[in-house]
């Protein structure tokens, strides 16, 4: 509902905006003010604020469209149940239990924003370290409309490696008309780019979570609760270059293959849930204290 410029969504019982937005790549595009009021710093409708009362959002400066994207409420993840396999809608209501308050926060207008913070996440910890290089590189991004120079905001390879990645995805990637599997093979054109950042920009910018990008908490996470002992690969950029899925020489062994087949539309959500529960639990060994151990193909 729209009221003089407010906009007012219903949201589900226990919708957690919090933990929706901790995994996601546009959680740096918001700061939080108090206990319940969000405010976007960077992009598309700068200085949005969200705000959550008594079971209602309370938008002022956003449009419904672009609001349900970065609350993540586009995602139902209830709705895509009826269309799981029973083995498959089994385990993605034991997730539900625990997990019933995660969506899926995305920017479609927010492309390049989602990229740089993509590309910046390769092989470091997010909140440590991909959070902090955000913090200086957006100001100036939203201000200038181009990076500022990388080396006052750090020495990591990530960094180094971005500003001729961003020029190649400015180029040949950024507002184009690609269907998404042109798309991701135009991604993994760019250097230093594989499958697991294309699938992430393609989920996160696109608002795509068929085809869930494939890191360390997933894999894990796979083995102990998905699949379990069945042997697997992970996408490899050469292969997925060459072929597309469908054709893929290894789609019958490919994890994101594997798991797209599986839960559809949910796999997105699933990758979602793993990387919360695998630093959670799994890599502090809390065993003990998960509510999924009697479930685990770990434990059982």
């Amino acid at each position: 509902m729209t009221n003089g410029g407010i906009v007012e969504i219903d949201i589900p019982t226990g919708f957690d905006m919090d933990l929706s937005l901790k995994p996601s790549f546009i959680l740096p595009l918001f700061t939080k003010v108090g206990r319940s009021k969000y405010v976007k710093l960077y992009g598309d409708s700068r200085g949005c604020i969200i705000e959550i009362k008594e079971g209602t959002l309370v938008c002022r400066g956003g449009n419904i469209s672009r609001i349900l994207e970065w609350t993540g409420l586009w995602f139902d993840p209830y709705k895509y149940l009826r269309k799981l396999g029973r083995s498959e809608r089994a385990i993605v209501e034991r997730l539900l239990e625990i997990y019933h308050g995660l969506r899926i926060p995305v920017s479609t207008s927010d492309e390049p924003y989602i990229f740089i913070a993509v590309f910046l996440s390769r092989n470091t910890d997010y909140y440590r370290n991909t959070m902090k290089w955000l913090s200086k590189i957006f100001p100036y991004y939203n201000n200038y409309g181009k990076l500022p120079p990388l080396v006052e905001v750090g020495g990591s390879y990530q960094l180094k490696q971005l500003e001729k990645a961003f020029l190649e995805y400015k180029k040949y990637a950024l507002s184009t008309d690609h269907d998404l599997e042109v798309l991701r093979r135009v991604m993994l054109k760019i250097p230093n780019v594989g499958p697991k950042t294309a699938d992430a920009y393609i989920m996160y910018a696109k608002a795509n979570t068929f085809m869930p990008p494939v890191d360390i908490h997933f894999i894990r996470f796979s083995r102990r609760l998905l699949i379990g002992n069945e042997e697997f690969t992970v996408p490899l950029k050469a292969y997925c270059l060459k072929y597309s899925c469908e054709n893929c020489p290894l789609n019958r062994s490919c994890l994101s293959i594997i798991i797209s087949k599986k839960f559809g539309f949910m796999s997105g959500w699933i990758q979602t849930v793993s990387y919360l529960h695998d630093r959670d639990y799994c890599v502090k060994k809390a065993c003990n204290n998960c509510s999924l151990k009697d479930v685990c193909y770990g434990l059982i």
